[in-house]
Order: C-alpha cells, then sequence, then structure tokens
C-alpha cells in the first residue's frame, strides 16, 4: 500500500494513500527490505512504489520527474 518513501534524517517517511507516517529508521535498511520488483530507489532521499507510477518526464540535464497516480510529483 505505499506510495512512496522519503528519507528525514534518521527517520522516513511513508506516504501511504494520502497519509504519511513517520518510521526511526534508515533509508539504505528500508529499501534492502523492500522488494526490488516493486520498489525503486529514484533519488538517494526518495523511494517510490513502481505500480504507483503514472508517468514519468524528462527535465533537463539527465534529470527526471516522476508523477504517481495521486498526482504527486518527485524528481
Amino acid at each position: 500500500e505505499i506510495d512512496w518513501i522519503e528519507a528525514e534524517r534518521n527517520y522516513v517517511r511513508l506516504h501511504v494513500r494520502g497519509r504519511s507516517h513517520l518510521l526511526r529508521e534508515n533509508l539504505s535498511r528500508m529499501a534492502a527490505a523492500l522488494d526490488p520488483a516493486r520498489f525503486c530507489r529514484i533519488h538517494r532521499s526518495t523511494i517510490v512504489n513502481i505500480d504507483r507510477i503514472h508517468a514519468v518526464e524528462s527535465l533537463f540535464r539527465g534529470e527526471y520527474l516522476v508523477v504517481l497516480h495521486d498526482d504527486t510529483k518527485l524528481t
């Protein structure tokens, strides 16, 4: 049910169905525990659920904008 995950110092914030939950966990350990077939690390501080991706748009200098099903935009 996780849409995406972001790092916040020594915590991770899980974004789930329009709500967020803060966990005391390291993003690297969280990434290692997730199924790599379902989750992708798109930035050093962001992991996204591949099933929640609506579109990927090319920006500039090799950067991309990932748009989720709920219109959340992540780079």
